[in-house]
């Protein structure tokens, strides 16, 4: 949302840049800033439930009552990556079609973290598999036009060469 309100996603539309090296780019972006405190909250998270199937007083010596918590372990994990990637996607939607950045940083938490307590019944990683199968395409298709329609440009347009062309004859 603020790049497009500072005119950093018109430039784009400038560029011979497709939708999918975009969407990659933003993800890389996403990647460098959140992988290691991702990785920190899943190394903190699994530190946790080992510690705790160890310390715990397991009674009549039966070791398989470690088994759901290995299997919580897992869950919890495949969830908030789930979760990670579900944030990208609808923050990228999000971001193209709200009006602020605020707004959109507001209603990708909603739709991704918040709902998943106010619906507990739905599992959590059936949401965002929706989510993002809500977002995902749309991001990909419509990137260009919500772009282009922000900055009052026709996407079907090719947009000019900026600066004098060289002759055939002069190369």
């Amino acid at each position: 949302a603020e790049a497009r309100r500072n005119g950093a996603m018109e430039l784009l539309l400038a560029t011979p840049v497709t939708v999918d090296q975009i969407v990659r780019g933003q993800w890389l972006a996403l990647k460098r800033f959140f992988f290691y405190p991702s990785l920190a909250v899943l190394i903190a998270q699994a530190a946790l439930i080992v510690f705790e199937s160890i310390f715990e007083k397991i009674p009549g010596g039966n070791y398989l009552a470690v088994v759901p918590a290995a299997g919580g372990l897992v869950f919890e994990l495949i969830t908030f990556v789930v979760d990670f990637v579900t944030v990208g996607w609808m923050g990228m939607w999000m971001g193209l079609t709200q009006k602020s950045a605020n707004l959109a940083l507001a209603k990708t938490l909603l739709f991704t973290l918040v709902f998943h307590f106010v619906v507990f019944c739905i599992p959590n990683i059936l949401i965002d598999l929706v989510l993002i199968n809500l977002a995902r395409p749309k991001v990909r298709r419509d990137l260009r036009k919500f772009v282009s329609e922000q900055s009052g440009r026709d996407p079907r347009t090719k947009l000019q060469r900026l600066g004098p062309r060289r002759s055939a004859a002069a190369s």
